[in-house]
């Protein structure tokens, strides 16, 4: 079975502006297989690589970000100063979490509090990957609200299988390929 392409179009002139690809339901699995065998080998890196790896992607979207403006003012129809505020949004997201995931994922201590009548001995907090998320896409704001929440996931071991909206289907397509060229799972 065939798949049409997604027909990506300006919202105010109806001008197509390219085609994307489609997924087709039945190579789901596939897809999520894919992403469970790249997630092991991604959760088994060090925070340090991690963290290279997602300053990569910080860095070709840094200089991606007019391009990807200009995409969003395309096909979403946003103005241009609202379309690079999303980008300067979206790299602040993910550079606090190259910056500080470290801290926020790390071991924590935690104290027995108020249960210390109880003789209850303090605790670590630990976090694990939980192996591969799953993320559907806005189109409202295709950038902010999706890639410092993929840096998040990617931060903490995880894989990501994302779906972009299929009203920002091109730009959700340019940042999927920063993401191959950084080589994040």
């Amino acid at each position: 079975m065939m798949f049409d392409p997604l027909i990506a179009r300006n919202p105010a002139t109806e001008a197509e502006l390219g085609r994307v690809p489609t997924t087709p339901p039945g190579r789901v699995a596939e897809v999520m297989a894919r992403a469970r065998r790249a997630q092991a080998r991604w959760a088994d890196r060090s925070w340090h690589e991690r963290r290279a790896a997602l300053k990569r992607w910080w860095g070709l979207l840094s200089r991606e970000a007019d391009a990807l403006a200009d995409g969003i003012r395309a096909e979403v129809g946003k103005p241009r100063a609202e379309a690079s505020s999303e980008m300067v949004m979206a790299l602040d997201g993910i550079r606090w979490t190259v910056n500080h995931g470290h801290r926020a994922l790390g071991e924590k201590a935690i104290g027995a509090g108020w249960q210390r009548f109880l003789m209850i001995p303090s605790a670590w907090l630990r976090y694990r990957p939980i192996g591969v998320v799953g993320m559907i896409g806005t189109w409202n704001c295709p950038i902010f609200l999706n890639a410092p929440a993929i840096a998040q996931a990617l931060a903490a071991g995880n894989a990501v299988v994302w779906k972009p909206s299929e009203l920002a289907s091109l730009v959700g397509l340019r940042l999927q390929q920063t993401l191959d060229a950084a080589g994040l799972p």
